[in-house]
């Protein structure tokens, strides 16, 4: 059974800075044990590692059908050789034929400030008339590795493997912000004195890595006010191409 890291230490954060203790999101399903909580496992080829990823997929909150939209979260952790080094987690949506713009917004709205501004990019980009009935999109909306496995990219080695599997050819396009607004207030606030500018280094430094690791692009410039910090990928043939509509 994976050792689940019991003490909290100052993790080197990919893709989720502004917290410094382990996430907090599986707690409650980490209460009725390990294996119970995350019952599927991926086996990761390729990896440097022999690594695997138990995870589960789960309704995201409620009451999304009544805008025609279906939300799923996949949870998962990163497992080398029996201890647990990271997590990801990754938000599934599926628009139905029927759902408008204004409904897109707001059902994303309703949930959190980071699936609001996950709408807001996927609406600014894309037209949702042109997305409804096709191909689920997915946001790479968490990542978090342990200081000494942080900067092996085994992370993005884990994603590949989640795309491989669950959403190339199924799904039809990957977004990820390399720094959610929904911890930037406490992120500067960590970083004390000259924060402002130690995070905008930071989120640059994140972009790129992003870029190199997943092979993911930047958004066009004015799509959404921090287009420097949403990327896109195609999980499918025949996916367009982002332009600014707003």
């Amino acid at each position: 059974m994976p050792e689940f890291p019991r003490r909290r230490s100052p993790p080197w954060l990919t893709l989720l800075p502004g917290r410094a203790d382990l996430p907090d999101v599986v707690q409650t399903e980490l209460s009725y044990g390990f294996h119970r909580a995350f019952p599927r496992t991926l086996v990761v080829e390729g990896a440097p590692e022999h690594t695997s990823l138990h995870y589960v997929v789960q309704p995201l909150g409620f009451g999304f059908e009544e805008w025609d939209l279906t939300a799923k979260q996949l949870t998962g952790w990163i497992d080398v050789r029996g201890d647990i080094v990271g997590m990801i987690q990754l938000q599934e949506w599926t628009l139905h034929p029927w759902i408008s713009r204004n409904e897109f917004l707001d059902a994303t709205d309703s949930w959190s400030q980071g699936t609001a501004d996950f709408g807001v990019a996927v609406a600014s980009g894309w037209s949702i008339d042109q997305l409804a009935g096709g191909k689920p999109l997915v946001e790479l909306s968490r990542v978090w590795m342990r200081p000494d496995h942080a900067r092996r990219r085994l992370w993005a080695a884990v994603v590949r493997a989640v795309i491989r599997r669950r959403y190339a050819r199924r799904f039809g396009l990957l977004l990820l912000n390399t720094w959610p607004a929904d911890y930037k207030a406490e992120g500067i606030a960590a970083l004390g004195w000259g924060g402002e500018r130690v995070w905008e280094v930071r989120r640059t430094s994140l972009g790129r890595l992003a870029q190199a690791a997943l092979g993911v692009k930047a958004l066009p410039a004015g799509c959404v006010p921090d287009d420097r910090w949403w990327f896109w990928m195609a999980l499918s043939d025949g996916v367009a191409r982002p332009r600014h509509l707003r």
